[in-house]
């Protein structure tokens, strides 16, 4: 999954392309979902490195970008 998503010529080379999205609104969902995994594993550590990337997209107009902000506001400590 991350893999098309890692530059800009990867996106452009993959399927993902013809999407309507772009690189960075895939991000902010696929990273936002492996922090969701993350937890459900009790993976805090990387639930929080996953979050942070969400944030760094800088996709302020989704819904998942909003969550991952209330999300590590909570203060959960790594495992």
């Amino acid at each position: 999954m991350f893999d098309p998503l890692k530059d800009e010529r990867s996106f452009a080379n993959s399927d993902f392309r013809f999407l309507p999205m772009s690189r960075f609104d895939m991000l902010c969902e696929a990273n936002f979902y492996s922090a969701l995994l993350a937890e459900l594993k009790k993976d805090m550590k990387t639930r929080n490195a996953d979050l942070q990337k969400v944030l760094d997209t800088k996709v302020v107009y989704f819904t998942e970008y909003d969550l991952a902000k209330f999300l590590l506001s909570q203060r959960i400590v790594p495992n």
